[in-house]
């Protein structure tokens, strides 16, 4: 018996209407070791909040740069507490000001990099860098204490606190427990005489791991997969994978637990690991899924189209939209929405029901220090949701706050015109038209985006598309660059030189809150001027920073950016 296989066309013509196969566990997976009865699984709340589209900025803090930060923010009271590379921030929700960050010394930093979360628990802030623990006083960001792992042994998972313990995995394959008021190891298959400290995990971490309902569930480089009840330290259940496992981040929804491993999507009983079903992706999934309290899941694929399947492993959209950039982490759901961050700053917030583009919104760099703004930003941590505010962390080190009812009343800027106004050119084709958009408040609503050459309307064409239109403009939205080239010709020999004398471009566009920006600009056509080559600036700047600039986040609180920091 063979998976299912459909070919990716007539996967989004049916709306991936995948049909669940009741097969053999075994033909996926075989069971290592099997403990204890199956226990009801509490529902995961995907997301409580209710957002409000569409959204503007409300404040942004710029912090560290750190390429690909996969870290989270974690809010807790009126403080999002976050890391980026070497350095903790606490920064005021109301304004976005800085309350605290650790190292206190703005000359210091932590010896190396943390990749992961914080935890926030019992007025403590546990960071598991490579180096130990650290648990800082959450009111001021004074250590408290540092738990020294061994050093091959750096900490690889979120800290995780349960009651008055916090747990974490490290590289050499072990699981640690700890009392979050002095650091000390716990008692019990923790500290055993004659042992290693900690408790033995059957392997180094394939994936980042979940933990649920007290214990912790996760993938091995070996391609098992564990579970251990963080009570006792004792392993409920194992089986063995027959996929790759690096997206293998299990999601919990309804009373079921999801993995997503290769192009492989299963279902499975979290109480005694027997599987439910499985189906095969069109491609590799890019990104762990996000799976609503029904068991309803969302899943982004390689090629960056985004499905919706049921709890019966049937596709519940006709048209599956597909991403501008690539997914870097999961989606993340609040009420009916379906938030979506990628590379090169993209944010994106689609209807769970329809899979419709409700806003979007691309952040563009910041930096403390001006003088070394990177050249573009990517969102690698999944964004939070708290009430009516969306905070996201992108690899700048920024944390934007974005809400509903920021004010944003200034249409969206448009710069570096081509032609220039006034300009005297040669009209043979290829004749170039291009402008940079952006706007900083709420983002551009591309469906209004239009570009006229006199009376002609200009088509949007996509990258993507397989047979774009001969004549039409493309709008990259990591850069705000609009661009347009006149063909050689048209079907029939029809030339395409511009007539001598002058001629208008006008461009459009909206941003979400329905500012508008109208730019018209005239230049003139002369077949007697020579034609002169463009005048492009390669990007050419080392190690992704390039010259002054980029977006805001250095001065004040609102739509300007809270003080960054450094």
């Amino acid at each position: 018996m063979t998976f299912l296989r459909l070919s990716p066309a007539r996967l989004r013509t049916l709306g991936l209407a995948l049909a669940a196969l009741s097969l053999p566990t075994a033909l996926l997976v075989a069971p290592i070791v099997k403990s204890r009865a199956e226990k009801p699984v509490a529902r995961r709340q995907a997301g409580t909040s209710a957002l409000t589209m569409p959204l503007a900025v409300a404040w942004k803090y710029t912090g560290n740069f750190y390429g690909s930060n996969p870290a989270a923010p974690v809010i807790v009271g009126d403080t999002a507490y976050y890391v980026s590379g070497n350095i903790v921030y606490a920064v005021n929700l109301q304004n976005g000001s800085q309350k605290w960050r650790y190292p206190s010394d703005v000359t210091a930093t932590l010896p190396k990099f943390v990749a992961f979360s914080p935890a926030v628990a019992n007025g403590k802030v546990f960071i598991g860098a490579p180096d130990g623990l650290y648990a800082l006083s959450a009111t001021d960001g004074s250590l408290l204490w540092r738990y020294a792992v061994p050093r091959n042994a750096p900490v690889s998972t979120v800290p995780y606190v349960m009651g008055n313990n916090v747990y974490f995995g490290s590289a050499n394959g072990r699981l640690y427990g700890l009392d979050t008021s002095s650091g000390e190891t716990l008692g019990g298959a923790f500290r055993q005489l004659g042992k290693p400290l900690g408790v033995d995990m059957g392997g180094d971490l394939g994936a980042e791991p979940a933990f649920m309902n007290g214990s912790i569930y996760y993938a091995t480089s070996n391609s098992e997969f564990h579970v251990i009840d963080l009570s006792t330290g004792v392993q409920r259940w194992a089986v063995r994978l027959q996929a790759d496992v690096r997206n293998a981040t299990p999601v919990f929804g309804g009373e079921a637990m999801y993995l997503a491993t290769g192009n492989v999507y299963t279902c499975w009983r979290p109480g005694n690991g027997s599987q439910k079903w499985y189906i095969q992706l069109p491609d590799e999934a890019a990104a762990p899924p996000a799976v609503d309290t029904d068991g309803t899941s969302y899943i982004i694929t390689a090629d960056r189209f985004m499905y919706a399947i049921s709890t019966r492993a049937k596709g519940l959209w006709k048209n599956p939209p597909r991403l501008d950039n690539r997914p870097l982490t999961a989606p993340v759901l609040s009420g009916n929405l379906l938030i979506i961050p990628t590379a090169l700053g993209g944010l994106y917030a689609y209807d769970k029901e329809s899979g419709a583009l409700k806003w979007s919104y691309n952040i563009q760099p910041s930096a403390s220090n001006p003088a070394a703004v990177p050249n573009s930003t990517s969102i690698a941590a999944p964004p939070v949701v708290v009430g009516d505010t969306l905070y996201t962390l992108s690899d700048d080190g920024t944390l934007t706050a974005f809400r509903h009812d920021a004010p944003d009343t200034i249409p969206p800027v448009i710069s570096e015109l081509e032609p220039e106004q006034g300009d005297y050119l040669n009209g043979r084709p290829p004749f170039h038209i291009g402008a940079k958009i952006m706007d900083e408040g709420s983002g551009l609503d591309l469906s209004t985006l239009s570009l006229k050459l006199d009376d002609h309307e200009i088509p949007r064409r996509f990258l993507d598309s397989k047979s774009p239109e001969k004549d039409g403009f493309l709008f990259r939205i990591e850069t705000g660059l609009l661009e347009y080239a006149t063909v050689e010709n048209e079907g029939g020999g029809k030339s395409n030189t511009l007539a001598n004398g002058k001629h208008t471009v006008t461009i459009r566009v909206k941003d979400w809150m329905g500012n508008e920006l109208v730019k018209s600009w005239l230049f003139t056509v002369d077949d007697a001027i020579k034609a002169r080559p463009r005048n492009i600036q390669p990007n050419n700047a080392p190690n992704g920073f390039g010259n002054p600039g980029g977006g805001k986040g250095n001065s004040g609180g609102g739509p300007a950016g809270g003080k960054g920091g450094a």
